[in-house]
C-alpha cells in the first residue's frame, strides 16, 4: 500500500492516520511462530514528512523472535482503517547458525531500511538502484576466526539464477560497532551501467584468510530492484 492510499486527514503541518498492521512469520513447515504483531497505530505526519511519505514511502520497525536457525517467510498485511484499503507483503529470510566453529553474516542492512521502533515514520530517499549507481550496505559478521589476518568480500548479482556481475575480492571494511555480532562489515555495489531493469538477488560473500592458507567463508542475500526512473 502506497503512502497516498492512506486516508490522512487533518492540516498539512498535522496529517494523521489510523491503519490495523498485522505481522507474522512462519517457519518451512508451515507452522506460525509465536509474536509478532496485530495492532491498531496512529500515523503522524508534519509536513515536512507527509512529503517525504507521499515521495519515498513510509518505515515501521520491530522485531519477530525466532528460536532456531533456519528459512523463514514473513508476511505483513497492512489495512487502513478510514477507507478499508488493504496492502499486502511477504520475504522469505535466512536465520544463520551462530556458532564458534563456523562464520555467519546477519541480514544486509541498507539506508533506509530501519525506523524507530514500533513507529512508523516517513522513509528517507531510497537507495540509488539504478544502472550505473552505487549503493552501501552492512551487516554483523559472528564466528570470524580469531587467527584470520584479513577478511576480504566479493558481491555478485544473479537474475532468474544466472551471474550477471561479479565484482573482485577487495579488503572489508570491517568497524568495532556491534548489536549481537562481534563487528559490522561495511561494503557498496555499483550497479553495472548497462544492467536492465528488474527483479535481482544480491549475494555477499566474505572471506576469511589465515596463515595456514585456510579460507573460511560465509555468505548472506538480499532482494534488489534495478529501476532506470
Amino acid at each position: 500500500m502506497r503512502a497516498q492510499d492512506l486516508s490522512l486527514d487533518g492540516p498539512p503541518y498535522n496529517r494523521s492516520a489510523i491503519v490495523h498492521l498485522m505481522i507474522r512469520a512462519y517457519g518451512v513447515n508451515g507452522a506460525d511462530l509465536d509474536g509478532g504483531a496485530d495492532k491498531l497505530l496512529r500515523v503522524r505526519l508534519d509536513q515536512e514528512g507527509n512529503q517525504r511519505a507521499l515521495q519515498y514511502g513510509l518505515v515501521y520497525a520491530t522485531e519477530v523472535e525466532v528460536k532456531k536457525p533456519g528459512p523463514y517467510q514473513v508476511r505483513v498485511a497492512l489495512r487502513d482503517e478510514a477507507s478499508g484499503r488493504i496492502g499486502t507483503a511477504s520475504r522469505f529470510i535466512i536465520v544463520p547458525i551462530l556458532n564458534r566453529r563456523r562464520m555467519a553474516l546477519s541480514g544486509l542492512i541498507f539506508p533506509g531500511s530501519f525506523g524507530k521502533d514500533d513507529d512508523i515514520v516517513p522513509a528517507p530517499a531510497p537507495i540509488a538502484l539504478k544502472p550505473g549507481g552505487h549503493t552501501q550496505f552492512a551487516f554483523e559478521i559472528f564466528g570470524a576466526p580469531e587467527h584470520a589476518q584479513r577478511l576480504e568480500a566479493q558481491t555478485r548479482l544473479f537474475r532468474d539464477g544466472i551471474n550477471v556481475f561479479e565484482s573482485p575480492a577487495k579488503p572489508l571494511q570491517v568497524g568495532s560497532k556491534t548489536v549481537h555480532g562481534e563487528a559490522f562489515g561495511k561494503d557498496e555495489i555499483e550497479i553495472p551501467s548497462g544492467l536492465a531493469p528488474g527483479d535481482y538477488f544480491l549475494q555477499e560473500e566474505v572471506l576469511s584468510q589465515s596463515g595456514d592458507s585456510q579460507v573460511v567463508r560465509a555468505w548472506q542475500w538480499a532482494a534488489l530492484r534495478v529501476d532506470p526512473k
